[in-house]
């Protein structure tokens, strides 16, 4: 079978058939100049780049085999994606390249179901990477098996390498463990220089320096997923503003080591997490981190389990932090988040916050929550059948004219009015502007001087008297 894009031949006679450009199967290293979808069918070994994609719409299905190099320069690439676009690589093993899978100045592209390992020594200016992206925008990183990439000659080790104008890119739940550099020089599991990427449910476990390793790199999202056992930082930030950490598992940094190292990086924020201790480590800038919740209100209903909408929502912890008052929509749901900034001489506790709802003509109903991880609330609210509660404040001390009548009420309902009684006779309604959790006043004119006795009445929105 001749598999190349272009075959050149003369015919001198017919005794065989021949089939020319079988396209769909590979047999060999070679470059992809035409799109089109491709299936290994067999091994390939390379003592260079084996595999080459520089056109649009290029499929390859590795089938479960195995693509190996010899790890000899800085520029052996198992898959080299050069500035196409829309192509897929997936489901093989891709073993001792420099780089398992380089994308170059390439959009859209998806990395899936690959196994990648490699060991060798391109040279201490080259890097041992199992995926590297390069001014790739919109690219997939998913579900690939990262292990085993050891640089034996003092180079770095890497993962997953994001960097120059590689943004909006999705690398997702990928798993990497074992990297190590034999120099002087450390091991990554995921290395980025970049902005606005998504981490999402990535597992680091086990023998490598560094897990989340961020340089110069702003407004990403990290979150779920694990990184446990490094030998030094499971997180390391330099200079890298505003990336938030959401829902991952920290455990067991190097010996010595707190679990995030931050330099010169403004507004870390982690999310739903215990805190993770934290080394400060400032040259020009004093570095910033946050830690907050988000607490999602489910299912507020009433007592025969009907949804209420417009209900009230307050959050309040041990740790004076300002939280949002917000309103729930028809279907009872809300989110708010509850931050609460850290510096070098924080104690890290766990919050603990009280989450209240709230709706006119209904009793107001609290839960108790230790913020440790993301927290699911409901509330079933019942039928406020209590008086509302009034303290008298205040009346002007002039002994005439028009007199002020301070008073507070204290109730889970709106008010329709409050009377004012002065000597036990009804003087002045008032039915607007009430408070049913603060001051209000009353105005009447007292036209003579004289001892006067004087109370408050008011109705809530259920007819409940006080």
């Amino acid at each position: 079978s001749l598999d190349a894009d272009t075959v050149s031949f003369s015919v001198s006679s017919w005794i065989n058939n021949f089939s020319i450009g079988s396209g769909d199967l590979v047999y060999r290293c070679r470059s992809f100049s035409l799109l089109g979808n491709y299936s290994l069918a067999s091994n390939l070994v390379s003592t260079g780049t084996c595999l080459t994609i520089v056109s649009e719409n290029v499929g390859i299905d590795l089938k479960g085999y195995n693509i190996t190099g010899d790890v000899n320069s800085a520029t052996d690439y198992g898959v080299y994606i050069n500035g196409a676009n829309f192509s897929n690589v997936t489901n093989g093993y891709i073993r001792n390249f420099t780089i398992g899978v380089y994308v170059f100045d390439a959009f859209n592209n998806t990395i899936k179901n690959l196994s990648i390992s490699s060991s060798g020594n391109p040279g201490v200016n080259g890097n041992v990477t199992a995926i590297y992206s390069i001014g790739g925008n919109g690219n997939k990183i998913w579900y690939n098996n990262i292990t085993s990439m050891n640089h034996t000659g003092g180079g770095k080790a890497i993962g997953i390498a994001i960097e120059r104008s590689s943004r909006v890119n999705y690398i997702e739940n990928n798993s990497i463990f074992y990297l190590n550099s034999s120099g002087t020089s450390n091991s990554y599991a995921i290395y980025s220089t970049v902005n606005n990427n998504t981490y999402r449910g990535n597992k680091i476990y086990g023998a490598v320096d560094y897990g989340y390793n961020f340089d110069s790199a702003l407004r990403n999202v990290i979150e779920f997923g694990s990184v446990n056992n490094t030998r030094a930082y499971l997180i390391n930030l330099s200079f890298s503003h505003n990336n938030t950490f959401r829902e991952i598992e920290l455990q067991n940094p190097g010996s010595g080591y707190n679990k995030v190292h931050i330099t010169d990086s403004l507004l870390a924020e982690f999310v739903n997490m215990s805190f993770p201790s934290i080394t400060f480590d400032d040259s020009s800038i004093t570095s910033t981190a946050y830690k907050s919740w988000v607490v999602t209100v489910r299912n507020v209903t009433n007592s025969t389990n009907n949804v209420l909408s417009d209900v009230r929502i307050k959050v309040s912890d041990n740790e004076s932090v300002t939280h949002r008052i917000e309103f729930t929509n028809g279907s009872g749901y809300l989110e708010t988040i509850a931050p609460e900034a850290v510096n070098t001489s924080a104690s890290y506790r766990n919050l603990t916050a009280v989450v209240q709802a709230r709706k006119s003509g209904y009793l107001r109903n609290n839960t108790y929550l230790n913020m440790s991880a993301n927290i699911n609330v409901s509330f079933i609210l019942n039928r406020d059948n209590l008086a509302p509660s009034i303290t008298l404040v205040s009346v002007d001390a002039a002994a005439t004219g028009n007199k002020t009548f301070g008073f507070i009420v204290d109730d889970d309902s709106d008010m329709t009015s409050c009377v004012l009684y002065v000597n036990s006779a009804e003087t002045q309604t008032k039915s607007d502007g009430l408070s049913s959790e603060g001051r209000s006043n009353i105005y009447q004119v007292i036209g003579s001087s004289g001892t006067y006795s004087w109370k408050i009445g008011c109705s809530d929105v259920n007819g409940n008297q006080g």
